[in-house]
């Protein structure tokens, strides 16, 4: 397989917006772990690898011209970005907010590097990729497919449970005001779940990366701006670019849909 013969691709503007939140969504990430050497920025760091990771390679998918073999192989990849997503999201989670759950995070990521070892090798999940108006998709097994969705929204889940009882219990205003950001960032995290109804053959364009970037902005101005004062105009700055960013793309992904 020639993955960089050029005659095997096309200008799909679809990638355009994916490629634009990869940058925006590393830049942030890179941010945020250089603030402040903690557990908690670790994780954040490894949320937006994984992310940046599903959303390269599923830029990378869209760009194939007619090549179903070439576009699975770039889906593939990007499912091992997606399997480690829920667990550092989770792991970031408990360290932010201090709680001991060791052993549940070696669980999660002994699943995830499970589900990338199978999708790498026999890749049970996937049952093809389909042509959608806005390029190529994968398409999920229904059986092994519940399976990780399991496993994803059930970490997913978790730390969006962590959060509501830690906004409960604490009584710190500067923790609760983080927290709160981070509850709306989980919120909007949410709505990229309509990314899976393409992968059941359902023609819904996957609008998802939108949601999980803000999720991305939101929540490293929620970590930096209790933690780096002197550069609060910097990042809300960046959170403005951002969002007029994304905004954009959305828009221009939108018209070209549309035309």
């Amino acid at each position: 397989m020639h993955l960089l013969d050029g005659s095997r691709y096309y200008f799909n503007p679809h990638a355009i917006p994916l490629l634009l939140s990869v940058g925006l969504i590393a830049l942030l990430g890179i941010k945020t772990v250089t603030s402040r050497r903690s557990k908690a920025n670790l994780y954040f760091g490894a949320v937006c690898l994984g992310i940046v990771t599903w959303l390269f390679f599923t830029a990378l998918g869209y760009l194939v011209r007619d090549d179903q073999t070439l576009a699975a192989f770039w889906f593939r990849l990007d499912w091992v970005g997606v399997s480690y997503i829920s667990i550092s999201v989770y792991a970031f989670a408990v360290h932010f907010l201090e709680k001991e759950r060791s052993l549940a995070i070696k669980v999660g990521y002994i699943l995830a590097s499970s589900f990338t070892v199978l999708t790498l090798t026999v890749n049970p999940m996937m049952a093809g990729v389909r042509k959608f108006s806005w390029g190529y998709f994968p398409l999920y097994d229904y059986r092994w497919g519940l399976f990780f969705l399991t496993y994803f929204f059930g970490f997913m889940v978790a730390a969006f449970c962590e959060f509501i009882a830690a906004y409960r219990q604490t009584s710190d205003p500067a923790k609760r005001n983080q927290i709160k950001y981070i509850f709306s960032a989980f919120a909007v995290a949410y709505l990229g779940s309509i990314d899976f109804l393409p992968t059941f053959g359902i023609p819904v364009y996957p609008w998802g990366f939108s949601a999980i970037f803000m999720f991305v902005a939101i929540t490293a101005y929620a970590i930096l701006r209790h933690h780096l004062m002197d550069i609060n105009i910097v990042i809300r700055k960046t959170l403005l670019y951002s969002v007029v960013s994304t905004g954009l793309a959305s828009l221009y992904a939108g018209v070209v849909t549309l035309l």
